[in-house]
């Protein structure tokens, strides 16, 4: 048992007997944890001066990994990633997102020579990096609807794959990312492996293979794609509001008041809800009226709605 985990794991990651775990999105005190004798005892860290939650990790060496997620409600709740050059005693941020609003680093992937790619959940980009993680520039994807991602992958820096992680569908470039083409396959694509220089393999509801440019046809067929349901009501809204909340499976539950500036302005609601219909009801006399997101968060899908304060 990890000591101190009161939120779950996210990410792990290893080089040779050392692991390092990051967890979680959802956590309260994000911790990474450290083993360096293959997982028999554990140590642990506090990164809440740099993250609110953490979701990845990735190691090169006993000395140098990163671990992505998001930064404090102090500086926007944005995508970040975090470097250590010392096994962890010393950290720092390496890059966060330029966009303002609620977003992840979900996903990193490492070719070899230090190449490497993060997807972004909440914003329409990817981030790559040529110096094993140590400076970073923003990939826009070209398409709006491509707020959710998670999981990525790459045969080398010109052909770049990454999934859809609460929707369906994948997004796909062979000029390095000037130009992405939009995808109908993949059901809420989680995790990119490569498994040789032409093949990668993508998992999420659905089992994608990539081989040398083919896309063959699911390893698990017949999935269907499943969502989450959010209403809001009434909205507008004067001081009660009512959370109405359809889950097509039992999950852990996330939900935030955020404003414009993609400021947390109050936490509603985290915990585990059972499938079938939940239903949570708030307060919200104190909040100045205007205009919020209300976000719903949980292990399968990333809910945006608008919400009027009046």
């Amino acid at each position: 048992v990890l000591p101190g985990l009161n939120d779950g794991i996210c990410g792990m990651a290893h080089y040779g007997n050392t692991v390092i775990a990051a967890g979680a999105y959802s956590s309260i005190t994000p911790k990474y944890y450290k083993s360096t004798d293959a997982g028999l005892s554990w140590t642990y860290h506090d990164l809440s001066s740099f993250c609110e939650g953490l979701v990845d990790c990735y190691m090169f060496d006993d000395l140098n990994y990163l671990i992505s997620g998001f930064s404090g409600s102090n500086a926007g709740n944005r995508a970040n990633i975090l470097r250590t050059s010392d096994g962890g005693l010393t950290w720092q941020q390496v890059v966060i997102c330029s966009l303002p609003g609620y977003s992840y680093v979900w996903k990193m992937f490492f070719l070899a020579g230090g190449h490497g790619f993060a997807s972004i959940q909440g914003q329409p980009l990817i981030l790559k990096t040529i110096d094993y993680g140590v400076t970073w520039t923003e990939i826009p994807l070209g398409h709006s609807n491509a707020t959710g991602l998670g999981a990525i992958g790459a045969l080398n820096d010109s052909v770049i794959w990454v999934g859809s992680q609460f929707l369906n569908g994948m997004y796909g470039t062979t000029d390095a990312g000037q130009t992405w083409k939009e995808y109908s396959f993949g059901n809420n694509m989680d995790r990119m492996v490569m498994t040789d220089s032409l093949h990668l393999i993508c998992v999420g509801h659905t089992v994608y293979k990539f081989t040398g440019g083919n896309n063959d046809v699911p390893l698990e067929p017949g999935i269907k794609s499943q969502h989450h349901f959010v209403t809001l009501q009434p909205n507008p809204v004067t001081t009660d509001l009512t959370i109405k909340m359809l889950l097509f499976q039992s999950t852990y539950v996330l939900l935030d008041l955020i404003d414009m500036n993609g400021n947390t302005v109050k936490h509603l609601f985290s915990g585990g809800l059972y499938d079938g219909k939940n239903e949570k009801s708030y307060s919200l006399k104190d909040i100045s009226n205007g205009v919020y997101t209300l976000l719903f968060r949980s292990n399968e899908e990333f809910i945006r709605i608008k919400l009027m304060k009046n």
